[in-house]
């Protein structure tokens, strides 16, 4: 995987989304990739172990929606015969400790529709 990011950030990226993978927290929880570019993630808690934002579903609310279809496979219902469901809230956070360090200034509108912005 680094090898990977190590060609993305030589061609010049400033910015990389990182799919959280188990390891993904720890390896890039300060925010940066290789040459300093900034990463963001599509779960809450990379970006509150120091990644620059994170943009994704709600994961309570995937929780509740998994919840829900247990109940109704429990009671008898046939899994073909449920809905395929999507959560339909997404969650911005940013962490402007982490914007901070590597320079970058978030434009005013951001934090103000953010959902936390992480000091």
């Amino acid at each position: 995987m680094q090898d990977r990011l190590q060609s993305r950030c030589s061609a010049n990226a400033d910015a990389l989304t990182v799919a959280a993978l188990s390891g993904s927290r720890s390896r890039f929880g300060d925010g940066r990739a290789i040459n300093g570019a900034g990463l963001s993630h599509s779960v809450h808690s990379c970006s509150l172990a120091g990644g620059l934002a994170s943009y994704g579903g709600d994961t309570i609310d995937s929780y509740r929606l998994t919840g829900v279809y247990v109940a109704r496979v429990l009671k008898g219902e046939k899994t073909a015969d449920l809905p395929v469901q999507q959560g339909t809230k997404l969650q911005l956070f940013i962490n402007a400790k982490a914007t901070g360090a590597l320079g970058i200034v978030v434009p005013l509108p951001l934090p103000g529709r953010a959902d936390e912005v992480i000091e």
